[in-house]
This record gives structure tokens, C-alpha cells and sequence, in this order.
């Protein structure tokens, strides 16, 4: 996963989103210790943490989480009760298949994109070397060659 300002910029987002009122329910099942999804749901929510750079949508979350987790162990709940398996559907299986395609085809298309702008640099430097015409099959793109005579 490749880590950019804008993809930081998108979490922090999400993050301010998740503070919001339309997730009160969201942050409400955080508070449900006992539930199968807990753990799913903490996890995640731990792992937009450590994207995180230290701001203040980090401190929040911190703040949050930590929180949920002492209130977790101030009643005692063992933490066999927050890892139990939850049921899969048919429907979310074929939704993570489907998210795992998307995400190929975008790793595919990234790289495809980062080999063009690559090559791309590397032609730029050739002609910004007077070895443009190595590049272009002894062609030479620039000026004539003096000749000595």
C-alpha cells in the first residue's frame, strides 16, 4: 500500500467522519463489549490509527479507543468473548472477492503508471544529456552533429 499525502489527507477525513453524529450508532457498538463484532470493529478502527500521523484526528481516535478499551477491561470481559469467529454470508464472501479484484486491478494500473512515468524520466534525461539519440535509435532529435571540416 503506498502511502501518499492525499490517502493521509482522505483518513484524517474519515476519521473526522467518525466523529460525527451520523456515526453515533458506529461509535455506540464500540461500547458493546460483548458483541462478535467488537474485536472486527476495533481492530479497524486500530488500524486507521496507525495510518495516522500524530494530528488531531489522531488524538481523538486515540482517545476513543482507549476509552472503549478501558471500559472493556473495568467490567472484566475476557478477551476469548471479543475474538469469537463471526458467520459469513454468501453476500460478503463475493464482496470481498470483488474487493480484492478492484484492489488488483488498481495495484496493476499504479504500477503500469509508475513504469510509464519512469521510462517517461528516463527519456527526458537522455535528451537532457545530448543522448537522445541512443534512445531514439540513433536517431538524433537534437541539433545537427558538427562535422570537422
Amino acid at each position: 500500500m503506498e502511502v501518499t499525502c492525499g490517502f493521509l489527507m482522505q483518513i484524517d477525513k474519515l476519521v473526522n467522519l467518525l466523529e460525527s453524529p451520523v456515526f453515533l450508532h458506529l461509535r455506540l457498538q464500540l461500547l458493546d463489549v460483548e458483541s462478535p463484532y467488537h474485536a472486527p470493529l476495533l481492530k479497524s478502527c486500530y488500524g486507521l490509527l496507525m495510518l495516522l500521523p500524530q494530528s488531531d484526528a489522531f488524538r481523538s481516535l486515540n482517545d476513543r479507543l482507549s476509552t472503549v478499551c478501558d471500559l472493556r477491561d473495568n467490567l472484566g470481559i475476557p478477551a476469548h468473548v471479543a475474538t469469537q469467529k463471526i458467520p459469513s454470508s454468501k453476500r460478503q464472501t463475493e464482496l470481498l472477492a470483488r474487493f480484492d479484484e478492484v484492489m488488483n486491478f488498481h495495484r496493476k494500473l499504479r504500477s503500469r503508471e509508475t513504469q510509464q512515468m519512469l521510462s517517461g524520466e528516463m527519456l527526458h534525461d537522455n535528451f537532457a544529456r545530448g543522448r537522445g539519440d541512443s534512445v531514439l535509435g540513433g536517431k538524433s532529435a537534437g541539433k545537427p552533429k558538427a562535422t570537422g571540416t
